[in-house]
């Protein structure tokens, strides 16, 4: 794909989301328990909607996505999160964690706040995510650390703290494990019952900087990508494996995104080149290549029950902040895609 002709095609025939953001998009995220999808972007807006579906209807018309939620951080938002009951969490580079409540709720606290700052860092937030076991937000920074918040209370002081080895690049939170990649190559998990305690230190197999990691359901290991065009299976007590998946003959894409699917295990990879894949890690197999989408893939997402998959396509800064091909105008796009069992499932699992 040529980055000088980026224009975003709607070649998969999927649901597009009106007017999804009007700058690159950093991060879409949806909610564990409901059909709300949230989205960060590069302009410091998050946005929330409210996803309908109707999987009997022919694409693009299987889905409707109602805007519910809109606010702003003071810099560029480069993560956000929902949390089970709702709520929309969201960190960027004015070094500050938000919480916002949806219509008609609050956050809980003593003056029924709807909105807050409930964190801050020394330098801009990268990730961000809600564990429920414990009742906490995590943040991973840029200023090397990671920390634990309650996100009913604003706050300097977090409950609780990690130094890590560098800086946050990606994080992912399943049940009681965060695993966290930092920069360049480094890979930190932690055990969330000790959550000041590091549990399993090690990096990267692959030969470049992390973009994304995702952790398997069964929590035995996680799937990471890389600006290579790599992505690596890594297991915490055995020796995995790593795949090229977004290189055209020799131009290497950054791969930027990885989801794995909540019921199935396999997972999603999505790159610089404009595509996104299934796979399946057990069989090494690709299960399903979609069509280019004209830009950067650069997030996605699975519902809670895996029927729906979300991705936003938008300028990745790949060639630098204000390059002269790139119009702002384009802003971010996000798609919904009914993701079907002849898709995602194993195939020695297919009916």
């Amino acid at each position: 794909m040529q980055m000088s002709s980026l224009q975003h095609k709607n070649q998969n025939n999927d649901y597009e989301i009106p007017n999804a953001a009007s700058d690159s998009i950093s991060e879409i995220a949806f909610c564990p328990t409901q059909d709300f999808l949230a989205a960060s972007d590069w302009s410091g807006t998050v946005s929330c909607w409210q996803i309908q579906k109707n999987l009997n209807a022919a694409a693009p018309h299987n889905f409707q996505a109602q805007p519910k939620v809109q606010y702003k951080h003071k810099a560029p938002a480069l993560c956000c999160a929902i949390t089970h009951d709702g709520k929309i969490v969201s960190g960027g580079c004015d070094n500050v964690a938000r919480i916002k409540a949806l219509p008609g709720a609050n956050l809980g606290t003593s003056n029924n706040a709807t909105e807050l700052e409930f964190g801050k860092h020394d330098a801009p937030i990268k990730a961000i995510r809600p564990v429920q076991d414990i009742n906490m937000i995590i943040t991973g920074s840029w200023d090397k650390t990671l920390k634990y918040w309650d996100a009913r209370m604003s706050s300097t002081n977090p409950a609780g703290s990690v130094n890590l080895p560098e800086r946050v690049y990606a994080m992912d939170v399943k049940k009681n494990v965060a695993v966290v990649a930092c920069a360049p190559k480094a890979v930190v998990g932690i055990d969330l019952r000790k959550p000041s305690q590091i549990m399993h230190s090690s990096e990267s197999s692959l030969k470049h900087q992390t973009r994304t990691i995702s952790l398997f359901n069964d929590l035995s290991g996680y799937a990471i990508g890389s600006i290579e065009g790599r992505s690596a299976i890594e297991y915490f007590q055995t020796k995995g494996f790593a795949f090229k998946c977004h290189r055209d003959n020799n131009d290497v894409y950054p791969v930027h995104s990885i989801s794995v699917h909540p019921r199935y295990g396999t997972f999603c990879t999505a790159g610089g080149d404009g595509k996104f894949h299934f796979w399946d890690k057990d069989a090494r197999h690709r299960l399903q290549a979609f069509q280019n989408c004209g830009a950067p893939v650069v997030s996605t997402c699975f519902n809670s029950e895996g029927s729906v998959f979300a991705y936003a396509t938008s300028y990745d800064f790949a060639k630098g902040p204000e390059p002269t091909y790139f119009d702002k105008s384009i802003g971010g796009h996000i798609y919904l895609h009914f993701a079907s069992d002849n898709e995602i499932l194993q195939k020695d699992k297919r009916k």
